[in-house]
C-alpha cells in the first residue's frame, strides 16, 4: 500500500479506559510532513464515545490547541480499528514540530456513561451529536458564538442515585413558605442546557423569531403551550398525565423532528437540582442571598443580572457560570419548567415526605417559572424561588432552557 512518508518521532501513546470496559488497545501515531497532518490509530474492545487527549512530556497540551481532531472521535465510535487526524497549525500555528514528543490518550466512554459535554445540531447536519470531555475542548470554547446561536450545547448533570434537599431552610434571605424542604432522588443522570435557548437557535426551530432581538439574546415570548402544546388540545398534552408528550407543532414538537431527540423543559426538580450544582446555598455560586429588599445583592451580582445591576436584558452567557458550567440559572431570565405548581394566584407548598424524580401536581392551573429575571428583585433569583405563570401566558421575560433524558442518547 502506497503511504505518504511518515516521521514516526511522535511516540507511540498510551491508551485510558473508564470504568475497566470497553478497553483501547495498540494505539499508534504518525505524522504527515507533507500534509502537516498527525494521525492516531486505536483499536476499540467494543462501541463506546471516543475522546482524544494529545500531550507533551506527560501534560497536556490542552484541549483548545487540538478541539478541531477530526475523524472517529467525539462520537460513537463502532468496535474495531479506529482513525484520528489532527492538524496542529490550525489551533497551534506557533509551534515547532522537530523538538516535542507526542503522546495521545484516547478514551473510552461507556455508551450509557458519555462525557459531560454534549452538542447537538440543528442547523446544517441537523441532529448531529457530538461529545466533548470538556468546554475547552469544544471547537471555539464554550462561549463561541456558534453555540449561543445555532447549535445546542449541553452540560451532563450526575444526577443518578443522588438524594438531594430541595428547597430552602427557614433561615434563607427572602425565603417562602412554599420552599419547604424535602428530599430528593434521582433515577438517571440528564443533559441541561449550558445557556437559555436564545433567539438565533429559536429561528432555525420555530421558524421565525418570537420576539425583537438579535441572535444571542434569550428568546422570550413563547408561551408554555407554545413551547410543549395545550391541555385539552388535539392532540392533548398534559403533563405528567399525558407523559413527556409534546405537540408536533409546538417548540419542542419541531425540535425533535430536526434533531430526532426527546427534547424537554426541565421539572422544578431538575431545574433546582442543575442550578444548585452540589450547593446548598442561596444561589448557583454558593454564595447566600444579602438583601429582602429591591436593592444590590453583590453576590447575584456575579452571576446574574437583576433590577440592581442593570435593568434590561442581556445576552445569554456574560455573567459566570455555576460550578457544573450552566449560565444564566440565577438572575437574567425567567425559565419555564414543566410542573403544575397550584391554581389560581398561588404555588401550593412542597410536602416533606422524601420523593424521586417528582414530576410536580397532578392538575392545576398555572405552571412553573424559576430563576429570577432581569427585571425582579435579587431574592427572586434564589436556587429554591418558585413562582408561575398561567401556560397560555409568555413575554419578554420569560424564556426556556433545554432539558434531554440520558436515555435518548445512548448510542446516538
Amino acid at each position: 500500500m502506497y503511504m505518504k512518508k511518515m516521521s514516526l518521532f511522535w511516540t507511540t501513546v498510551a491508551a485510558c479506559a473508564l470504568n475497566a470496559a470497553p478497553t483501547v488497545s495498540d494505539v499508534t501515531i504518525a505524522f504527515d510532513e507533507d500534509a502537516r497532518m498527525m494521525t492516531i490509530g486505536y483499536s476499540l474492545s467494543e462501541d463506546a464515545v471516543v475522546t482524544v487527549d494529545i500531550l507533551t512530556n506527560n501534560v497536556s497540551i490542552g484541549a483548545e490547541k487540538f478541539a478541531d481532531v477530526a475523524g472517529d472521535v467525539n462520537g460513537v465510535v463502532k468496535a474495531g480499528r479506529g482513525t484520528i487526524s489532527w492538524r496542529p497549525e490550525h489551533l497551534w500555528p506557533d509551534q515547532l514540530f522537530t523538538t516535542p514528543l507526542f503522546t495521545a490518550k484516547v478514551s473510552a466512554w461507556k455508551l450509557d456513561e458519555p462525557p459531560p459535554y454534549l452538542v447537538v445540531w440543528v442547523t446544517e447536519e441537523k441532529g448531529k451529536v457530538r461529545y466533548y470531555e470538556s468546554e475547552k475542548a469544544l471547537p471555539g470554547g464554550i462561549t463561541n458564538d456558534v453555540y449561543r446561536k445555532k447549535q445546542l450545547v449541553m452540560r451532563r448533570i450526575p444526577a443518578k442515585g443522588v438524594t438531594w434537599l430541595m428547597g430552602s431552610p427557614s433561615t434563607e434571605t427572602g425565603r417562602k413558605d412554599n420552599e419547604v424542604q424535602h428530599y430528593v432522588t434521582f433515577t438517571n443522570d440528564y443533559y441541561m442546557g449550558v445557556y437559555p435557548v436564545t433567539v438565533g437557535q429559536a429561528v432555525f426551530i420555530w421558524g421565525s423569531n418570537p420576539i425583537n432581538r438579535s441572535a444571542s439574546y434569550p428568546v422570550g415570548n413563547l408561551s408554555y403551550n407554545q413551547i410543549r402544546g395545550t391541555k385539552g388540545g388535539d392532540p392533548d398534552i398534559d403533563w405528567p398525565n399525558t407523559g413527556t408528550n409534546v405537540a408536533p407543532d409546538s417548540f419542542l414538537g419541531k425540535l425533535r423532528a430536526t434533531t430526532s431527540l426527546a427534547f424537554d423543559i426541565p421539572t422544578e426538580a431538575q431545574f433546582e437540582y442543575a442550578a444548585r450544582a452540589g450547593s446548598a446555598a442561596a444561589y448557583c455560586n454558593g454564595l447566600d442571598c444579602l438583601t429582602s429588599a429591591d436593592a444590590v445583592d453583590a453576590n447575584l451580582s456575579l452571576i446574574g443580572w437583576y433590577r440592581g445591576n442593570d435593568y434590561h436584558v442581556h445576552p445569554v452567557g456574560q455573567k459566570v457560570p455555576n460550578s457544573w458550567g450552566l449560565y444564566d440559572v440565577c438572575g437574567s431570565i425567567w425559565e419555564w419548567c414543566r410542573d403544575w405548581v397550584g391554581t389560581g394566584n398561588s404555588v401550593t407548598a412542597y410536602g416533606t415526605e422524601d420523593v424521586t424524580d417528582p414530576p410536580g401536581l397532578a392538575s392545576g392551573t398555572v405552571r412553573s417559572r424559576r430563576g429570577g429575571s432581569w427585571d425582579n428583585v435579587p431574592w427572586a433569583a434564589r436556587c429554591a424561588f418558585r413562582t408561575y405563570n398561567e401556560p397560555t401566558e409568555g413575554n419578554g421575560s420569560i424564556a426556556f432552557r433545554l432539558c434531554l433524558p440520558m436515555s435518548e442518547i445512548v448510542g446516538k
